[in-house]
């Protein structure tokens, strides 16, 4: 009687485990939707001098155009290919990409229901059901300080597919177009560069974005090092210090990702490196957000120069104040930069924003609700 018992529970967990791996690989491998590249505003500051130039691509992302690699591409190449037709990608063009680009490759490969729902909740816990065990894993291998074990099991249990798509779709966009490319972030475990190419550690979560030279290789890494609130929940800020200033053939350019740009310690050590360009990855989190009041640095104490302007300013007013368009100039003699915006319809998160450009004085690109491009002649 016993065995039988036994029999019957081996059965039934059997058959579960078998209907469960059924269901959470079925509807896997979605057909490439036509990829929406079309830009809907294009803005030009300055002439072809021969010196280069900064563009900024500011991308409408989908859930749907992080479902594969060949989604990703797709989706980028047709920007990329749409700005080359501008005559705006040359021998010493630096493509700038935005803050978080990167990030959302950790939903590659999963099914359908994840880019289907409007809700971001929704996204995560089918994502989490349907790599149950491995997510489990990542949760119990979590460090006790992490204060979002979700967020850091489910970017730790994906990072291995994030990292290649990234360097495999930004390394064969640089080469195939000629051009540097800032490629925007990526929240990743101990990020290295080995080989000129993108790897990874058992480690804490950084938010890092990686600069891609013409020949297809990671020339560097650069480390968020002011991190918001919700990302100090899983993410280990870098330090400002130690981020590289990146060579390429219109001139020594940092990248300051988002928040980093508006701390004085981040033009100390642009300065010191003798930086003559700026690249910002940038995000900005609700929708209409640049019109809202501003209520100081977000998760960090407010410098000194800006504590005057907290709830006086809107939060537009505090970009062109406060980040790299004034602090650039001032503390670092840095006189040519671009900040440039994630925008899309991803679940039920908010984006605002529109491409921020310093050319000796400080503008932005036309502002809409699309995919825009942007280009600073040196």
């Amino acid at each position: 009687m016993l065995k039988r018992t036994v029999l019957g529970l081996a059965c039934t967990l059997f058959l579960a485990w078998v209907v469960y791996v059924i269901w959470a690989n079925k509807d896997r491998n979605m057909g490439l939707p036509p990829a929406d590249v079309q830009f809907r505003s294009f803005t030009e500051v300055g002439r072809d001098s021969g010196r280069g130039n900064l563009v900024g691509i500011q991308p409408y992302m989908l859930p749907v155009d992080y479902s594969s690699e060949e989604a990703f591409f797709q989706k980028l190449n047709g920007y990329f290919s749409e700005a080359r037709k501008k005559g705006w990608l040359k021998a010493k063009s630096i493509v700038v990409l935005p803050e978080y680009l990167g990030t959302w490759l950790v939903v590659a490969g999963e099914k359908k229901e994840v880019y289907a729902t409007p809700h971001l909740t929704e996204a995560v816990k089918m994502l989490a059901y349907s790599n149950f065990f491995t997510y489990m894993s990542s949760v119990m291998q979590a460090p006790k300080e992490i204060g979002d074990r979700t967020s850091y099991a489910i970017m730790t249990m994906k990072a291995g597919d994030m990292a290649n798509i990234y360097q495999q779709t930004f390394s064969r966009l640089a080469g195939n177009y000629d051009v540097t490319i800032v490629a925007g972030s990526i929240v990743l475990p101990e990020p290295t560069v080995k080989e000129r190419k993108l790897a990874l550690d058992s480690g804490p979560l950084y938010s890092v974005s990686g600069v891609f030279t013409p020949d297809g290789s990671l020339s560097g890494l650069v480390r968020k090092s002011f991190l918001s609130p919700r990302e100090q929940l899983f993410i280990v800020p870098g330090k400002a210090d130690n981020n590289p200033v990146i060579h390429t053939p219109a001139g020594k350019l940092a990248v300051l990702i988002n928040q980093d740009s508006w701390f004085p310690q981040s033009y100390k050590n642009i300065r010191k490196q003798q930086a003559n360009l700026i690249a910002v990855p940038a995000y900005l989190k609700y929708k209409n957000q640049l019109g809202v009041t501003w209520d100081g640095y977000e998760g960090h104490p407010t410098p000194a120069d800006a504590v005057a302007d907290v709830n006086k300013i809107t939060e537009k007013e505090a970009w062109d104040k406060f980040s790299f368009g004034t602090r650039g100039p001032a503390e670092a003699e840095v006189k040519k930069g671009i900040a440039v915006f994630l925008r899309g319809d991803l679940w039920d998160l908010g984006t605002d924003g529109s491409t921020l450009m310093l050319s000796d004085s400080l503008s932005y690109g036309k502002r809409n609700e699309g995919a825009g491009l942007s280009c600073i002649w040196l």
